[in-house]
Formats: C-alpha cells, sequence, structure tokens
C-alpha cells in the first residue's frame, strides 16, 4: 500500500488563470458606461482599476488557498483529485506487481479529498463499496485530529480486504512497494 498526502492536488494553476478573466469581466460589466459617466472617470483610470482587479484575482488562491475551494466547483474538485491520484498511482508505478495488488491511498488536505485507487488484479475481486469503507476510516481519523490512526486503520483495512479475498503472501514474496509516506 503506498500512502502519499499532498497539500493539494495543483490545480491551482487552473484557478489562477480562471478568476482574473471572470473579475475583469464582472468588472466591464460594472463599469459598462455607468460609473465612468456618472464620475467622470478616465479611460485610463477603468484600465488601471481592470488591472487591479485582474491582479487580485491572481493573488486571492496564492495568499489564500482554501477559497479555491469556494471558487471551483465540487465535481471539478472531485474530477482533478482523482486525476492528480492517477497520475501518483502510474509515476510511482504502483502497478509493477506481480499479482497487480497495489494500492494508493492518496489524501489532498486543501480539497479535503481521499482517494483509493488500487489496481487490476485487486479490482476483479473487490467492490467499490469495501474502497469506501477505507475511505471512511482514514476520513473519520483525519476529522478527529488523529491522521496517523485514520491512516493505519485505513491500511489495515486494505490489508484485510486483500486476506479476505484470497490474496495471501507466498513464501518467495517481496515487498515489491514501498512502504513510506509520501508528501507531496
Amino acid at each position: 500500500v503506498l500512502s502519499s498526502v499532498a497539500s493539494g492536488c495543483d490545480h491551482i494553476e487552473h484557478v489562477r488563470t480562471q478568476l482574473p478573466y471572470a473579475l475583469l469581466v464582472g468588472g466591464i460589466a460594472l463599469l459598462a458606461g455607468t460609473i465612468p459617466a456618472a464620475f467622470g472617470v478616465s479611460p485610463f483610470e477603468v484600465a488601471l482599476y481592470l488591472i487591479v482587479l485582474m491582479v487580485f484575482g491572481y493573488l486571492i488562491p496564492v495568499i489564500f488557498p482554501k477559497t479555491i475551494r469556494l471558487i471551483v466547483d465540487g465535481k471539478t474538485i472531485d474530477r482533478r483529485v482523482v486525476e492528480k491520484a492517477t497520475t501518483i498511482f502510474l509515476e510511482e508505478e504502483v502497478f509493477k506487481t506481480r499479482d497487480r495488488t497495489g494500492i494508493l491511498i492518496y489524501i489532498s488536505e486543501l480539497e479535503h479529498e481521499v482517494v483509493v485507487l488500487a489496481d487490476e488484479g485487486i479490482n476483479k475481486k473487490v467492490g467499490s463499496e469495501d474502497w469506501g469503507h477505507v475511505v471512511d476510516l482514514i476520513i473519520e481519523g483525519i476529522k478527529s485530529r488523529e491522521v496517523d490512526r485514520g491512516l493505519v486503520g485505513g491500511i489495515q483495512a486494505c490489508k484485510k480486504l486483500l486476506l479476505d479475498h484470497g490474496f495471501i503472501a507466498r513464501p518467495d514474496d517481496t515487498d515489491e512497494l514501498s512502504n513510506e509516506l509520501r508528501t507531496r
């Protein structure tokens, strides 16, 4: 079981490119003919105001990363976290086990998401509701501020799932994946 804890799934760049333009469009709509005419604001001042809005929009997710959860919709967050977990699964070569029994537990702190990905050898026998139980154990530990307990409980639940579905250690087995926790 490979465990990876990340501060976020790195989609800040996505937000950084979208938010300034959203503020620009909102600023243009706000300024469209009403404020400049009413207050005698010059075109230069309007342009300067819009640039300030764009810079502010760029800096919000950098200075206050948790605002990303307010700005980005839940489906996009879920998709990006699963994409990042899948990327790590491939980068760390979790699939490189003799019986394709690798498991990745990915925790993204910023998005408050936990993803468990198992290789095809396990997924042929273990259902998604079982992985949901593993996720629930980890989340329970995180919520009670005992991340280590939650992660250990999740890893033990993975072990139990493997044993319950006939995945037993062979005499010639070696530890094919590193068991150390990775942080990003």
